[in-house]
């Protein structure tokens, strides 16, 4: 169970500063079209501690490996307390540190609609609309731990393939 949290607790603070990095350098806010990219950065460093964490509890285990089933169990855990935490961070930074997020989120939005010119003003207005139903802290909120969820099951599956190992068996040796 330790490592399950920590695993989950390194990736939701990684999570944090980065969103923390963005909000302070303008990515979250007048930069938010420039700033989506960055969110490849988190995503990445989410797959890198479900990998280690994996590997951890295969170390751990020693001579008795780790099989198929148990590395998926340990990527789900690890997932299930890194989309918690992030998701109760995502609640705490779009109600109190970075309020007008759904504002820049909607005039981004908007802006790019309208670049594309084809598409007409009422139907532009119907979309951000839309939109800003979904830009509340709770639905983030929300969001992020189902997005977590369903990124790091597939993450699991594919990693633990490579991370499980048979036991060693004591009479071969």
């Amino acid at each position: 169970m330790k490592t399950y949290l920590t695993y989950g607790a390194y990736s939701a603070i990684v999570t944090a500063l980065l969103n923390l990095g963005l909000y302070f350098t303008g990515y979250q806010t007048e930069k938010l079209a420039s700033g989506q990219n960055f969110q490849w950065v988190g995503i990445a460093m989410f797959l890198l501690f479900i990998l280690l964490g994996m590997r951890e509890v295969r170390d751990a285990r020693g001579d008795q490996g780790l099989s198929y089933p148990r590395a998926l169990g340990t990527g789900l855990m690890i997932t299930l307390f890194a989309g918690l935490f992030s998701a109760l961070y995502s609640f705490f930074h779009f109600t109190f540190i970075n309020p007008e997020y759904a504002q820049y989120a909607i005039q981004m939005t908007r802006t790019q609609l309208e670049a594309k010119g084809n598409i007409p003003a009422d139907q532009i207005d119907k979309i951000v609309e839309i939109s800003a139903v979904f830009l509340k802290p709770w639905i983030i909120a929300s969001m992020s731990l189902f997005g977590s969820l369903l990124m790091g099951l597939l993450a699991s599956l594919i990693t633990g393939i490579f991370v499980k190992r048979a036991p060693l068996d004591a009479a071969a040796a």
